[in-house]
């Protein structure tokens, strides 16, 4: 049911005012309506705006089978994979195999925008994973002088525990009689107003003495818990305070000594929590002021080989890196890490002044045949850090293949961008 409104022009017929155009036939209370839904049957209530309506029958319309067929392409939906391939499946979630059906939501406005959007979305990220390779050194600290190490150990000093205070309130007669004015309203009822307002005073004047010891008792209670639980907190944090005090005075002391089996344990004990985008194995040993580095670098095959391009209209596509792009972006990534592990380890102890850092990577060698697949470790640089050579550098902005080659250095690059073996310091 649903209401129609009508309005009278002249006696007789009436005309309809709703939402559709109808020709009417009948009397007031039963009409045959003809409008462009087809065939239309109603009986309506005498003297009243109410009325039922019910469709018989119904034409043919293109126009609602091409929007039909519309609002089926648009219940399905596409995926994009990394390479820029396009999957279409339905609500079901079956992969739609009609290759026709596939056309037509190619046509539409909406597969154009959900296809962009997330090629953008793919693409973006497949950047992203390219510049966690070649982005490493940024997270290189600044070198830490001998100066920073003692002014550290001078300005170092134990903290003790802070005591919170107990600051609930003594409990006093105000706090009694609220108390017993509850108690009273709960226990003592009557319907003489009178009555019950003198029974409730009297038990609260008789009860005052008691309720107020029985509470200082509860407050003194709550005092002493909370006084020892603030003891036990800080017995255990003044205990912990002195142990770390100790540790830290300690190591900076072993730093600024610059003690062999300090350094070699705390190198140790860094690598354990370094956590880096690609897979890396780090040997060491220090000899008298010089720290000795081997390093097995990532392969080239775990940069990506591909990039998001952005074209002038807005629209993302793929692109494959060229071999020789590809290769100096891991140029770039090796020597990246490099300068990462030589700023943090020259950090460990201002007696470091020299890394020796020698890299290298599993791979086939370049005179030999692919078919062959005997893949070996070759070293493909070795570098002879110097610690007065960060002094003063934001080793976040260096170039990371120019800083590397400021110091003496082995490493053979050709003009092809591949990095051929050389033999290590």
């Amino acid at each position: 049911m649903r209401f129609k409104e009508n309005k009278s022009i002249c006696k007789g017929p009436e005309i309809d005012f709703s939402s559709s155009i109808t020709n009417s036939l009948g009397l007031k209370e039963i009409s045959i309506d003809v409008n462009e839904q087809g065939l239309c049957l109603g009986a309506a209530i005498p003297n009243s705006s109410i009325y039922n309506r019910h469709q018989k029958s119904e034409y043919p319309n293109k126009s609602n089978d091409k929007n039909k067929k519309n609002n089926d392409v648009t219940r399905y939906n596409i995926t994009l994979d990394e390479t820029g391939e396009v999957a279409f499946y339905g609500d079901s979630g079956l992969d739609i195999i009609d290759e026709s059906l596939k056309e037509k939501i190619k046509r539409t406005q909406l597969y154009s925008y959900e296809k962009n959007r997330q090629m953008k979305m793919n693409y973006e990220r497949i950047n992203a994973e390219t510049d966690k390779f070649l982005e490493i050194y940024k997270l290189s600290p600044n070198l830490k002088d001998e100066e920073y190490f003692k002014r550290r150990l001078e300005s170092l000093s134990l903290k003790t525990y802070k005591r919170k205070t107990f600051d609930k309130k003594e409990p006093s007669i105000k706090d009694a009689k609220k108390v017993l004015k509850a108690e009273a309203k709960q226990k003592i009822n009557s319907w003489r107003l009178l009555k019950q307002y003198i029974m409730r005073k009297k038990y609260i004047e008789e009860n005052m003495e008691d309720k107020l010891t029985e509470l200082n008792v509860e407050w003194q209670g709550e005092k002493i818990k909370f006084e020892e639980q603030e003891n036990k907190i800080e017995s255990e944090r003044n205990t912990s305070y002195i142990q770390e005090y100790y540790e830290e005075k300690r190591s900076l002391e072993l730093a600024i000594k610059g003690d062999e089996r300090y350094i070699e344990e705390k190198t140790g004990q860094w690598l354990e929590t370094t956590v880096l985008p690609l897979d890396f194995e780090l040997a060491y040993e220090y000899r008298k002021s010089s720290l000795l580095i081997d390093i097995k670098l990532p392969n080239i095959e775990e940069i990506p080989d591909f990039r998001a391009i952005k074209l002038s209209k807005g629209v993302f596509r793929r692109e494959d890196k060229e071999k020789i792009d590809l290769r100096e972006e891991y140029i770039n990534c090796v020597f990246g890490l490099a300068v990462f592990f030589s700023s943090n380890l020259f950090n460990i102890s201002p007696k470091i002044k020299n890394i020796v850092m020698s890299g290298y990577s599993n791979r086939l060698p370049k005179s030999q045949s692919s078919k062959q697949k005997q893949s070996k470790d070759e070293y493909i640089y070795s570098i002879k850090f110097k610690r007065e050579g960060f002094l003063g550098k934001n080793m976040s902005e260096v170039n990371p293949y120019d800083f590397c080659r400021s110091f003496n250095h082995r490493c053979k690059i050709s003009e092809e961008k591949y990095m051929d073996s050389i033999e290590p310091y």
